[in-house]
């Protein structure tokens, strides 16, 4: 169980998993004393110890309490008294509703997450006036409204004029608010009045997902952080960029913008009445799932994004088209993430990045010898010199001479700073070394000299890149996770049995 949890956590939050290896040794120390079977030692250990470890092998599966709970008896009773792991119903049909009662007596009223469905049919209004607690609304955290509806049938017709009856609006405080529809259209009526009516100053995190929204809804959503716009591909409708530009007025102190939307292409923004040029001094991370250029016209309008440090750009075919012009974006980069199948240049752009730490380039179908020359110092003065991690998926022009060439490049010249700096140290002493240590770092860096090694490197379905060339890095790179392709896996031949000999 302490193994599974470990593999569901997220590799970067350090934290949570030094916890959980020191749960695991703990659990192992306990086991030591007594002889127990696999699945019932759990009733010899501490609840505290066995509790934290179900709750981060459950993760964010809403379900995973009922699995853990039907395994053994000394797993049912942690499980059932353990309220942590029944924070989240999620109602999805007429089937789920046993479930879904269970999770509301057992988590005494502290659901943080609600999530449904317009499948769930006529019995949502009586389900929760008769499961849920009168604190029930006052305490949940998140609420999920999925509009899967098939506008033809007639069987969820129902929910779209039962939608705001069943909800309290007036007594949520929500922190997250998720809209999804599948229609071409959200629901008629009264929808936007109800929702109009909840408390909007709490709400930090907002997830839409459906038609073009009313750009009047946000001017509610003052202390918004985190937005997230989906709209299907498949639809015929499409945001303008003028439409998409309203949306960021009413919310400066937006910290996170995912933008999944067909943005059509325009010239000009034209600023609403009376409003200066827009500075997102808190948007620290930017994500374009589709077009992009409208970056580029957003600079052009007044926009500008000081404090951006994480940018992802995901474009089919036309992102070498605006590239060139974001590099006022580019100075305070730290992690950059790049998705094409067409052209693009990143040369340029990689320059005016001093600070970029994370590169994550998948989907290149071009050859790439000239960047990787450029990250590497090949021939020329090398640029991002603080690049620690890189990772390259499904790239299938990368070269594995360019990919060694720039691991060995920056290897060297991160050895070479080290040996100068020993120098120094044994020429002027420890102390001066602390006292100018800003300043010859400073002096280094601009010289070139000073540049960090491929600490990490990340290598998936490349077909050029070689199980044998991997081998080779593993000296230089301090950690290396490669998925090779399909070229290299070789189908392992079932030899023909033989008779036993008699």
């Amino acid at each position: 169980m302490a193994d599974l949890a470990l593999k569901c956590m997220n590799e970067s939050d350090q934290e949570q998993r030094d916890t959980m290896l020191h749960l695991r040794t703990q659990t192992l120390d306990s086991l030591k004393k007594t002889n127990t079977r696999k699945a019932s030692h759990f009733g010899k250990l501490p609840f505290e110890i066995s509790s934290a470890i179900f709750i981060l092998a459950v993760g964010e599966d809403v379900f995973g309490a009922f699995t853990i709970s039907h395994v053994c008896k000394a797993w049912r009773g942690i499980a059932l008294n353990t309220p942590a792991l029944w924070k989240s119903v999620v109602i999805r049909h007429n089937r789920d509703i046993p479930k879904a009662g269970v999770v509301l007596k057992r988590a005494n009223g502290n659901v943080k997450r609600l999530e449904i469905h317009s499948d769930f049919g006529l019995y949502q209004k009586n389900f929760l006036v008769r499961h849920a607690h009168d604190s029930f609304w006052d305490r949940l955290e998140t609420l999920a409204l999925i509009y899967d509806a098939d506008p033809g049938v007639f069987r969820n017709f129902r929910f779209e004029f039962t939608l705001w009856e069943f909800i309290p609006w007036e007594k949520l405080r929500l922190q997250s608010f998720i809209l999804s529809s599948v229609s071409y259209s959200w629901p008629a009526g009264q929808f936007w009045e109800a929702i109009n009516r909840m408390t909007h100053c709490t709400i930090r995190t907002v997830t839409f997902k459906g038609p073009v929204l009313p750009s009047s809804h946000f001017e509610q959503y003052g202390g918004l952080t985190r937005l997230q716009i989906n709209y299907p591909r498949s639809y015929p409708a499409h945001y303008s960029q003028q439409e998409l530009a309203s949306l960021f007025y009413p919310i400066p102190r937006l910290e996170t913008a995912i933008i999944d939307v067909t943005v059509t292409k325009s010239t000009e923004i034209q600023r609403p009445p009376n409003k200066e040029p827009l500075a997102m001094e808190y948007l620290v991370h930017l994500e374009s799932h589709q077009y992009g250029g409208w970056l580029d016209n957003f600079l052009k309008g007044g926009f500008s994004f000081p404090a951006l440090q994480t940018l992802h750009l995901y474009d089919g075919y036309a992102l070498g088209d605006y590239l060139v012009h974001l590099e006022p974006l580019a100075g305070n980069l730290v992690a950059l993430r790049l998705s094409t199948w067409g052209p693009a240049t990143l040369t340029s752009f990689l320059k005016a990045s001093p600070n970029i730490v994370t590169l994550d380039l998948f989907n290149f179908e071009q050859e790439m010898s000239d960047e990787m020359d450029a990250l590497g110092g090949r021939n020329r003065a090398p640029i991002c010199p603080k690049l620690e991690h890189i990772h390259f998926r499904s790239c299938s022009e990368l070269s594995g001479i360019s990919l060694f060439a720039l691991v060995l490049g920056r290897y060297s010249r991160a050895r070479i700073a080290d040996e100068l700096k020993a120098v120094y140290v044994s020429l002027a002493g420890p102390a001066a070394m602390e006292r100018r240590r800003s300043a010859l770092d400073q002096i280094w860096l601009s010289a070139g000299a000073v540049m960090t090694p491929i600490r990490s490197l990340v290598i998936e379905d490349c077909d050029l890149i070689h199980p044998e060339m991997i081998k080779c890095l593993r000296t230089p790179v301090t950690r290396i996770r490669y998925k090779p392709s399909h070229h290299f896996i070789r189908q392992k031949s079932q030899a023909p049995k033989r008779r036993e000999w008699k």
